[in-house]
């Protein structure tokens, strides 16, 4: 994943390895930091959701996965 993030005076640009999704460690951060969101559910899920994800680039390429502007001015931008 390339994510981009960009302020009128700041840009940053990273990549991040998509198989990074896996990591179930990550998940239980970010569950932890939700509090509508059960961690078990996410771990049924997420077999699911990267084959879905993964068959989707195959067939179509890369796409934007997040586009976000804030009223500031920050543009956040995640391409798979």
């Amino acid at each position: 994943m390339k994510v981009s993030i960009s302020r009128p005076h700041l840009k940053l640009f990273f990549w991040v390895p998509t198989s990074m999704l896996r990591w179930k460690w990550l998940w239980k951060k970010i569950v932890s930091c939700a509090d509508y969101m059960e961690y078990d559910e996410i771990v049924e899920l997420l077999p699911f959701l990267l084959k879905g994800l993964k068959g989707y680039t195959r067939k179509h390429g890369h796409f934007n996965l997040v586009q976000v502007e804030a009223a500031d001015g920050t543009k956040v931008k995640i391409k798979v």
